[in-house]
C-alpha cells in the first residue's frame, strides 16, 4: 500500500513541476515596438503596388530576343529552362552585351 501512495505522489509532483515550467516558459516578458506611422505606410504600399503598370521585361526595347523564352521558362517556374535558353544565347552571341547582361 505504501508503494501505491508512492507512486501516485511522485506522479502528481511530476505533473506539478511539469505545470510550474510549462507556465513559466509560455509567459516571457516581451516588448512589441512597432512604428506609430506603420498602418499608413503599409496602404500607401499597397496602393502604389495595386496601380502600378505591370513590368513586361520582354517588350522592352533593347532587350535580346530569346528575352520573351526566358520570361515565359520563369513564369511557367521552370528557372532550368531559362537558364539553358540564356546560356544558349550567350553562347550564339558572346560579343553582346545585352545578351550577357540578360
Amino acid at each position: 500500500m505504501i508503494w501505491l501512495a508512492l507512486a501516485i505522489s511522485l506522479i502528481v509532483a511530476t505533473v506539478l513541476i511539469g505545470a510550474w515550467r510549462v507556465r513559466q516558459r509560455a509567459a516571457p516578458n516581451v516588448t512589441v515596438m512597432v512604428p506609430v506611422d506603420l498602418a499608413p505606410r503599409i496602404e500607401a504600399a499597397a496602393r502604389a503596388l495595386a496601380s502600378a503598370p505591370p513590368w513586361h521585361a520582354a517588350t522592352q526595347p533593347d532587350v535580346p530576343e530569346t528575352a520573351a523564352a526566358i520570361e515565359a521558362a520563369l513564369i511557367a517556374n521552370n528557372p532550368r529552362r531559362a537558364l539553358e535558353v540564356a546560356e544558349a544565347a550567350t553562347v550564339a552571341s558572346p560579343d553582346s552585351d545585352v545578351a550577357r547582361i540578360w
